[in-house]
């Protein structure tokens, strides 16, 4: 069992992205956003926390071609390995897949793993995915409020942005 996520709930996760093509794959999109934070921020370099199928890596790259990316996810063969920091750290769509039991460490991760910034989208809704137990893949549904005063024990909430299924968060990482 890792710290961050237990074998079970790995397992259908891994499960999930091998059985649904779009499963961890719906990042790119969001590159514009990710490379208007490097801007922001100055980072150098950047992790992708829980990056799924990787395909925001490359939509990044071709608009930050500098930029060294990195990839996490520990449902994703390849790249399971635990990262080293980074100035920045995205979060996209992922903090709301964590059981509740690991959430907290999980966002320590991410703190001690950031040096500069962090971008987080939560979605507050649930997903259109189902595991092979029957949950949503959304195990956290909680509205923006609650995420916050969560979010605010590690980081110093800088802006937030309401988006269609959940919000953005750009914050940087509390000193221990």
């Amino acid at each position: 069992m890792s710290q961050f996520i237990s074998d079970t709930y790995q397992k259908l996760n891994a499960d999930l992205h091998t059985g649904q093509s779009r499963y961890g794959a719906n990042s790119a999109p969001r590159a514009p956003g990710v490379a208007k934070f490097v801007e922001i921020t100055n980072v150098k370099t950047l992790l992708d926390y829980g990056c799924g199928k990787g395909t925001l890596k490359p939509a990044v790259q071709a608009l930050c071609p500098t930029l060294d990316i990195r990839e996490y996810d520990p449902a994703m063969p390849g790249k399971t390995a635990l990262p080293e920091p980074a100035e920045g750290v995205v979060c996209l769509d992922v903090l709301e897949h964590i059981e509740p039991n690991y959430l907290e460490a999980v966002l320590e991760h991410i703190r001690e793993l950031a040096t500069k910034a962090v971008l987080l989208a939560i979605s507050s809704a649930p997903s259109s995915q189902t595991l092979a137990d029957g949950r949503n893949a959304h195990l956290i549904q909680e509205p923006k409020d609650w995420w916050l005063k969560v979010l605010a024990t590690k980081y110093d909430v800088a802006d937030t942005r309401d988006v269609e299924d959940g919000f953005l968060v750009l914050a940087t990482p509390k000193k221990k």
